[in-house]
């Protein structure tokens, strides 16, 4: 993206002097039709994102690794609904999610999703394309010597692969992605949580004054036209505005005292507020990722999908001060 700071900076100039917005982000269904992307590089090559932590040829890579799939979605701006498996890495990095699960006690087997068009399996090399459908889906198979290594289909919002150092048998695909397929249409349905089976609590609102019913919360934040609101049956309103197409800038307001940000991993420490409010933000990497502060009726907190800078998460924190004086 070009000019990212100076999009960002005017992105906090509207909220601190317009709004602030609010969403969690509803996992879509596949409706789905698979393109290809034939690969051209080296045979019998298989990129795990495992293998990107840290570096590689001195080079810093882009993923991390999360402990749970609601930081994987934060980090990536992209929602996955996923089953439940007993034992699994999660990585992640903006506009992709990577989970490995065992397939035996040797090969590991991943499962992606990526905002992207097309092939995003890792595995590398002249492998033979062949299309299957699985209900609506159509799928695209990547084989060597009639064997199949990987799978992929594209949906509304983006592509899901699985992918494999050791074949597939046709029916494990099959049984995979029907998995997959399935998870995303429950989520679209009813937004079930596909790690907790537990129904999703939050309520799209029209205006912040429905959703502090809904909360039984004291709010008031900026308005803008772009925000979207949300509530939690007597517990917390989230508004989000969108910093730019995969990242999102939340505040949250509740009645109570403790941190209810999400973000519950970093160093903490306290900023101040230009009136002299205590900030506890938590920094990650020197970076900031969260920031929450009490005051007399509640507690609002801040984060966002990109790093924020100590004087733009004051100058958030200043503005609604303001508006609640």
């Amino acid at each position: 993206m070009k000019n990212t700071k100076n999009t960002k900076n005017r992105v906090i100039a509207i909220i601190t002097t317009a709004v602030v917005t609010a969403s969690i982000a509803t996992t879509v269904c596949f409706t789905c039709s698979a393109l290809e992307s034939p690969s051209t590089s080296t045979p019998g090559t298989i990129a795990f994102a495992s293998e990107h932590i840290g570096f590689i040829d001195g080079m810093p890579t882009p993923f991390t690794e999360c402990k749970t799939i609601e930081e994987a979605q934060r980090i990536s701006g992209i929602k996955f609904a996923v089953p439940e498996y007993s034992q699994s890495t999660i990585l992640a990095y903006k506009g992709m999610i990577e989970i490995q699960i065992a397939k035996d006690e040797i090969h590991t087997i991943a499962i992606r999703k990526s905002a992207d068009e097309g092939d995003n399996t890792g595995l590398f090399g002249d492998y033979q394309l062949k299309k299957i459908n699985i209900g609506d889906c159509e799928v695209t198979l990547k084989t060597e010597n009639g064997k199949i290594y990987a799978a992929y289909f594209t949906g509304e919002d983006g592509t899901i692969s699985i992918s494999c150092d050791e074949e597939f048998k046709l029916s494990e695909v099959k049984a995979m992605l029907q998995q997959l397929i399935d998870e995303g249409t429950k989520a679209k349905e009813d937004y079930t949580s596909a790690s907790t089976g537990m129904a999703n609590p939050f309520i799209e609102c029209k205006s912040l004054e429905e959703a502090a019913k809904i909360a039984q919360v004291n709010i008031k934040l900026p308005e803008y036209s772009q925000c979207t609101i949300y509530a939690v049956k007597n517990s917390f309103v989230e508004v989000q505005y969108p910093l730019n197409e995969t990242s999102n800038i939340t505040i949250r307001k509740s009645a109570g005292e403790e941190d209810i940000s999400g973000v519950y991993d970093g160093k903490e420490m306290q900023l101040h507020s230009t009136d002299g409010v205590d900030v506890n933000v938590r920094l990650k990497d020197g970076k900031f990722i969260s920031a929450y502060f009490t005051g007399d009726d509640g507690t609002y907190s801040i984060t966002c999908d990109e790093p924020l800078e100590a004087n733009e998460i004051i100058a958030i924190v200043d503005r609604i001060v303001s508006v609640n004086s």
